[in-house]
């Protein structure tokens, strides 16, 4: 239920989906099925790509969430990114709408991630920019159908460190 609380987006529902019944496919399952010449991972070509390597183990991955955490620090100090965590999300804190604001930039980081395996390459300030686009989607989306300010409370912790970011 966590996907469905955190985002409105089904394509991020989905998703986490599939990573949670283990059929999002990385190169470890499509050099199995013949698909990719390698079982390597896309971005340290060290390790195979399986979802715990691609989503926390992978030093590319680490030094992309450690950027995140810096930036976020003024605001919030994100909980650290452990292979549970990486795979189902953040269990619920006494805190709800901080629970929700961690997973959801969770699923944005792993998504961003997965999208960007074929480059090979992972940049801080492109993951910077589609949280900033996603929150300024949920925001708008609010204000035009006069919302019960679910988003604005969800984003509160953070929104004045991405409003400064434009």
């Amino acid at each position: 239920m966590l996907p469905r609380v955190t985002t409105n987006d089904s394509y991020m529902r989905v998703f986490q989906y599939k990573m949670l019944n283990n059929v999002l496919y990385l190169n470890k399952k499509l050099h199995q099925f013949g698909k990719k010449n390698s079982p390597l991972c896309s971005f340290c070509n060290v390790a195979e790509e399986t979802p715990e390597h691609a989503f926390c183990e992978c030093s590319y991955t680490q030094n992309l969430w450690n950027q995140l955490t810096t930036f976020l620090q003024p605001s919030i100090a994100m909980p650290p990114l452990i292979p549970q965590s990486a795979l189902v999300g953040y269990p619920e804190e006494t805190n709800f709408l901080k629970s929700i604001l961690y997973n959801h930039l969770l699923l944005i980081f792993k998504l961003f991630i997965y999208r960007n395996r074929e480059s090979g390459s992972l940049r801080f300030i492109a993951l910077k920019r589609q949280i900033i686009s996603i929150f300024k989607t949920e925001i708008k989306t609010e204000s035009l159908f006069r919302q019960n300010q679910k988003y604005s409370q969800k984003w509160s912790p953070i929104s004045p460190l991405l409003e400064n970011e434009n």
